[in-house]
């Protein structure tokens, strides 16, 4: 049961950030302790954590791909500006 929350959280934070990581697994743990305290629920919720894997397995790398890093203000934006231009006129100069 505990497994399966933790590979729930592995795949998720692999592809998403340890944030929805976290947010998955502890849903999936909650969920695994329904599906022993709740009678005839398990082999649904076991399904529906099956499904939930096969589709971050198959989405996940679109997934990642889609989220993107947030743009960077202030100086540190400003000196990773000037330092894509110099490198370059660098690269150019060559």
């Amino acid at each position: 049961m505990l497994i399966l929350a933790l590979i729930v959280f592995a795949v998720t934070a692999w592809f998403l950030g340890l944030r929805p990581g976290g947010i998955a697994g502890g849903v999936s743990f909650a969920s695994l302790i329904a599906a022993q305290v709740v009678p005839g629920t398990a082999l649904v919720i076991y399904g529906v954590h099956v499904a939930f894997l096969a589709g971050m397995v198959w989405l996940g790398p679109k997934l990642s791909r889609m989220r993107k890093p947030a743009p960077r203000s202030g100086l540190t934006g400003e000196l990773g500006r000037w330092y894509k231009r110099g490198r370059a006129i660098w690269k150019a100069r060559r």
